[in-house]
């Protein structure tokens, strides 16, 4: 995705991939925390960006 994005675009794609690894990172681990849940939203944002 970041080689068929424009500047703008790529940088705010590395921008929100950084929050969401913070964010996993984070609750990875702790009681209510579901990756794959959090994993399935994160594809579904990404794939959505393809659009």
């Amino acid at each position: 995705m970041l080689k068929s994005s424009n500047g703008r675009t790529a940088s705010d794609l590395r921008r929100t991939q950084r929050d969401f690894l913070s964010a996993r990172n984070t609750g990875f681990g702790r009681p209510g925390y579901d990756l794959k849940k959090a994993m399935q939203e994160r594809l579904q944002r990404l794939s959505g960006m393809e659009s």
